[in-house]
């Protein structure tokens, strides 16, 4: 049975792009909204000595910096990608705090486990997977999850924390 991690942001104070067209970005995409998406899309963001641009971010949809596409790219081959570039409003730092995003469109399984605890509103307060629902995939979403819930295997969260990747932070999940 493998040991899965939810990769999720953590970062104080997030970019929070502002999108050229904001309407296909879905916080949580479909295929076909994911289909829709252009390949590469801009999106300019009000820069600050205080913003921080992490390696994840989770609005306006779920997305990772370069580093962690190429890591998913390592385990998983069939991923799809689209790219965002966000760019600060200040001309003059263009340069220095720009980033390439990149919005992966993965596979999604209804793979909750009896003792998973999901609330009216569809939070998922406490999070246990059911093995016997997933195959040994290294990254997923869980299906019909109000909030993007990316899992990733054990090994592929090691790979990202050993390239230093900034804003992630890896939390245990419970399989049964």
């Amino acid at each position: 049975m493998m040991e899965y991690y939810l990769m999720k942001q953590y970062a104080v104070n997030p970019v929070s792009p502002l999108l050229v067209e904001p309407g296909p970005y879905q916080y949580r995409l479909s295929r076909e909204e994911f289909d829709s998406l252009p390949d590469c899309s801009i999106g300019y963001y009000q820069y600050s000595l205080d913003t921080e641009l992490p390696a994840i971010l989770i609005h306006p949809t779920f997305m990772v910096s370069q580093d962690i596409k190429k890591v998913i790219g390592m385990y998983d081959e069939t991923v799809q990608f689209k790219a965002l570039t966000i760019l600060p409003n200040d001309f003059d730092k263009v340069n220095e705090a720009s980033m390439t995003y990149a919005i992966p469109y993965l596979r999604r399984y209804d793979c909750l486990h009896e003792d998973a605890v999901v609330l009216p509103d569809g939070t998922i307060k406490k999070l246990v997977i059911d093995h016997k629902k997933i195959p040994n995939i290294d990254i997923f979403q869980i299906k019909n999850a109000v909030h993007n819930r990316v899992l990733v295997s054990l090994r592929m969260a090691e790979s990202i924390s050993r390239r230093k990747a900034y804003g992630v932070m890896f939390e245990r999940v419970e399989v049964r």
